[in-house]
């Protein structure tokens, strides 16, 4: 990808077992701007290389099938529950959105985590499965059923009975400021900094307008940088010249918040 001043960075490395496509920055991730091998964007007609390659999780949906009485158990196709259980119930489809993530998670030790199936190195229990998402974290508590106001951020025993405190989840979400969203009608998009004077156009969807906020449903991640004054000005510069759409310099940007 050329950046400022002209100069060609090295593509990014490539792990081995790992999937990959080629993302235009111009085109979206959202609707058609992917490709699978190098070659012209389908939406734009700018010609993507190794420099615009990224891992095929974040931009590309995967679905995955479950059984809601088993959720030790996950499959890569449809078909039937095989416990005996479940009389061959049909499995569910569920899917992982672009920048979510697959993990199996211990049901009565919630900080066992990993990436693929096995068993808690605690209790030796099968973990469950579920798909943390990059729009919505999920943050683990513990709370007295009988004192609610007794909670804490790790297990415990209430202060006030003594009994030991039940586990439970709630939701962070991510969201942008209203004024770094470029609504075109048809997309929105924010400008991303990656770095060395570089904005990336990323389109995002949204969910309602809460105050001065975008709650961001697809296209961020918790941490990325956005333009929060003059994204319109990069966003008048990339329809003039679309070639020129990773070399923005000159604004100013802030993470995105939770």
């Amino acid at each position: 990808m050329v950046r400022k001043g002209g100069v060609t960075h090295d593509p990014p490395p490539v792990e081995a077992g790992k999937k990959y496509v080629y993302r235009c920055i111009m085109g979206g991730t959202m609707d058609g701007g992917v490709r699978d091998t190098p070659g012209p964007c389908p939406k734009c007609g700018m010609m993507l290389d190794e420099h615009y390659r990224v891992p095929a999780e974040e931009v590309v949906a995967r679905t995955i099938w479950v059984c809601d009485m088993h959720p030790q158990e996950v499959f890569d196709a449809a078909g039937q529950c095989f416990k005996e259980a479940c009389a061959g119930m049909a499995l569910e489809p569920r899917t992982i959105e672009p920048g979510s993530k697959l993990v199996f998670v211990c049901p009565d030790h919630p900080e066992v985590k990993a990436d693929a199936p096995g068993n808690c190195p605690k209790d030796g229990k099968k973990p469950h499965f579920k798909i943390e998402s990059a729009a919505v974290q999920l943050k683990d508590a513990w709370s007295c059923s009988t004192h609610p106001a007794e909670a804490g951020a790790a297990k415990a025993h209430c202060e006030t009975c003594g009994k030991e405190m039940k586990h439970f989840e709630y939701e962070q979400l991510l969201s942008v400021p209203y004024s770094a969203v470029i609504d075109s009608g048809l997309r929105k998009v924010v400008f991303v900094d990656r770095g060395h004077g570089t904005f990336d156009s990323v389109e995002v969807q949204v969910g309602p307008r809460a105050g001065e906020y975008y709650q961001v449903l697809r296209g961020l991640a918790a941490g990325d940088r956005v333009v929060i004054a003059g994204a319109f000005l990069l966003d008048a510069e990339a329809r003039l010249n679309p070639a020129a759409g990773a070399q923005f310099f000159g604004a100013s940007g802030q993470e995105a918040n939770k």
